[in-house]
Protein backbone atom coordinates (compact mmCIF):
# COMPACT_ATOMS: atom_id res chain seq x y z
CA UNK A 1 0.00 0.00 0.00
CA UNK A 2 1.35 3.43 -0.96
CA UNK A 3 2.03 6.02 1.71
CA UNK A 4 -0.41 8.93 1.99
CA UNK A 5 1.05 12.41 1.54
CA UNK A 6 0.43 15.09 4.14
CA UNK A 7 1.22 18.11 1.97
CA UNK A 8 0.46 18.74 -1.71
CA UNK A 9 2.32 21.48 -3.59
CA UNK A 10 1.34 22.52 -7.12
CA UNK A 11 3.10 25.01 -9.36
CA UNK A 12 1.62 26.32 -12.61
CA UNK A 13 4.05 27.43 -15.31
CA UNK A 14 3.68 28.76 -18.82
CA UNK A 15 0.66 30.48 -20.28
CA UNK A 16 0.51 33.70 -22.27
CA UNK A 17 2.34 35.91 -19.78
CA UNK A 18 4.35 33.11 -18.18
CA UNK A 19 3.41 34.24 -14.67
CA UNK A 20 4.00 31.42 -12.18
CA UNK A 21 1.39 30.52 -9.59
CA UNK A 22 1.47 28.01 -6.75
CA UNK A 23 -0.47 26.51 -3.89
CA UNK A 24 0.35 24.31 -0.92
CA UNK A 25 -2.48 22.43 0.74
CA UNK A 26 -2.88 19.86 3.46
CA UNK A 27 -3.99 16.51 2.08
CA UNK A 28 -6.33 16.06 5.05
CA UNK A 29 -8.13 19.33 4.21
CA UNK A 30 -9.32 17.86 0.90
CA UNK A 31 -12.59 16.01 0.46
CA UNK A 32 -12.47 12.24 -0.05
CA UNK A 33 -13.16 12.75 -3.75
CA UNK A 34 -10.32 15.26 -4.06
CA UNK A 35 -7.97 12.95 -2.15
CA UNK A 36 -8.85 10.14 -4.55
CA UNK A 37 -8.16 12.40 -7.56
CA UNK A 38 -4.75 13.41 -6.17
CA UNK A 39 -3.90 9.78 -5.37
CA UNK A 40 -4.82 8.85 -8.96
CA UNK A 41 -2.64 11.61 -10.41
CA UNK A 42 0.30 10.52 -8.24
CA UNK A 43 -0.22 6.86 -9.12
CA UNK A 44 -0.54 7.45 -12.87
CA UNK A 45 2.43 9.84 -12.94
CA UNK A 46 3.13 12.36 -15.67
CA UNK A 47 0.65 13.41 -18.31
CA UNK A 48 2.65 15.65 -20.68
CA UNK A 49 1.09 18.98 -21.60
CA UNK A 50 -0.73 19.11 -24.91
CA UNK A 51 1.31 20.72 -27.67
CA UNK A 52 0.62 24.34 -28.44
CA UNK A 53 1.76 27.83 -27.64
CA UNK A 54 0.90 29.43 -24.33
CA UNK A 55 -0.29 26.23 -22.64
CA UNK A 56 0.02 25.71 -18.90
CA UNK A 57 1.92 22.89 -17.29
CA UNK A 58 1.57 21.91 -13.65
CA UNK A 59 4.17 20.32 -11.36
CA UNK A 60 2.62 18.36 -8.52
CA UNK A 61 4.82 17.37 -5.58
CA UNK A 62 4.21 16.05 -2.08
CA UNK A 63 6.09 15.77 1.18
CA UNK A 64 6.91 12.18 0.21
CA UNK A 65 10.10 11.45 -1.69
CA UNK A 66 9.68 10.99 -5.39
CA UNK A 67 9.70 12.61 -8.78
CA UNK A 68 7.25 15.49 -9.33
CA UNK A 69 4.24 14.70 -11.48
CA UNK A 70 4.05 16.91 -14.57
CA UNK A 71 0.55 17.50 -15.90
CA UNK A 72 -0.95 19.35 -18.83
CA UNK A 73 -3.72 21.89 -18.28
CA UNK A 74 -6.30 19.48 -19.67
CA UNK A 75 -5.58 16.84 -17.01
CA UNK A 76 -5.58 18.98 -13.85
CA UNK A 77 -8.83 19.02 -11.85
CA UNK A 78 -10.48 22.46 -11.97
CA UNK A 79 -10.79 22.60 -8.17
CA UNK A 80 -7.00 22.28 -7.90
CA UNK A 81 -6.28 25.14 -10.32
CA UNK A 82 -8.67 27.36 -8.33
CA UNK A 83 -6.36 27.06 -5.31
CA UNK A 84 -3.44 28.65 -7.18
CA UNK A 85 -2.17 32.11 -6.34
CA UNK A 86 0.32 34.12 -8.33
CA UNK A 87 3.92 34.00 -7.14
CA UNK A 88 4.21 37.65 -8.17
CA UNK A 89 3.42 39.97 -5.21
CA UNK A 90 0.29 42.06 -5.77
CA UNK A 91 -1.14 40.03 -8.65
CA UNK A 92 -3.89 38.31 -6.61
CA UNK A 93 -4.39 41.00 -3.96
Amino acid sequence: MAATPKIIHIVRQGGLAGLPASATVSFSSLTETQQAEIAGLLRNRSKPPSPGADRYSFNLTTDLKGTPVVLGEDTVPKWLTQLLRSDIPGIDD
